[in-house]
């Protein structure tokens, strides 16, 4: 069996044991997969009807089945994550005449991958990221960036490579607002942004929050719009800096899955970094 096939009977088998919950979360992923805004346009629909009538569990499913069914006839194609992205020998960075020295380190990075780094404060998760994330200029070794689009200078490459720090600067405006002018740098028609963004914020649970503005959201949905912010932009490597701090368990547990799954897109998978304590 395929993997889009895989794909589309593991959400035919949430639905069928009413698990709407984790069922409608990767049916949002299996249509993102399309790329067909069509596609988008009736998960953004549903996703509506869901928020105003959270009873009605069967009708949710039966639309929802009706959208797979669609999807399922729709060609995707197959990203192949075999080879590294990126290629780290043998890194290092000092600081202060070797007083702080991280590595030597080396380390491949496949698309489609989630890895994390996790130590105690100090032991140089940050330093490494931002080593990674062309923030800091290593002082020994060699990295090699293999990313599909262009970086043949540093803009270009900042768009494919995205690293997150653990705070984000403040937001001001209408959070929906801000995820549209993204997209508005990029020459994509009207149309088109306002349906890109809307799928995000419903993949990443945000509906009912697209209004509000920065001060009136909590630390863990701050984190989630700048998620959304960032994967709008399709980067190819992207670099979180502890973004599991100050989440309950069972916050992080959602938002990890969430992250693994977005990673794992049949066409557009993206290599993630994450650092916790």
């Amino acid at each position: 069996m395929s993997k889009i096939k895989e794909r589309i009977a593991e959400v035919s088998h949430f639905f069928k044991n009413k698990d709407t919950v984790l069922g409608f979360r990767k049916l949002m992923d299996c249509a993102i997969d399309t790329q067909d805004l069509d596609i988008y346009k009736a998960v953004i629909s549903l996703t509506d009807w869901k928020e105003q009538h959270p009873d009605q569990e069967e009708e949710l499913i039966q639309r929802s089945l009706k959208i797979l069914e669609a999807i399922s006839k729709i060609e995707i194609y197959v990203y192949d994550t075999s080879k590294p992205i990126l290629k780290a020998e043998n890194i290092t960075k000092s600081y202060g005449s070797n007083k702080f020295k991280l590595g030597p380190i080396s380390l491949d990075i496949k698309k489609g991958h989630v890895y994390g780094l996790v130590g105690e404060n100090g032991n140089g998760k940050t330093t490494l990221l931002r080593v990674l994330g062309k923030e800091l200029k290593h002082t020994e070794g060699h990295i090699t960036y293999n990313l599909d689009e262009d970086t043949s200078t540093p803009y270009k490459l900042r768009s494919s490579l995205v690293y997150i720090p653990q705070r984000t600067q403040k937001w001001y405006g209408s959070l929906k607002d801000n995820l549209k002018f993204v997209l508005s740098n990029y020459g994509i028609p009207a149309e088109e942004i306002e349906t890109r963004v809307l799928m995000m914020i419903a993949r990443l649970g945000l509906w009912n929050y697209k209004h509000l503005k920065w001060s009136e959201l909590s630390s863990g949905y701050k984190m989630r719009f700048e998620l959304a912010r960032t994967l709008l932009r399709q980067p190819e490597l992207l670099l979180l800096d502890e973004p599991l701090a100050n989440l309950d368990v069972l916050a992080q547990q959602i938002i990890l899955e969430d992250l693994k799954s977005i990673c794992n897109s049949l066409n557009n998978p993206i290599a993630l970094i994450l650092s916790s304590q």
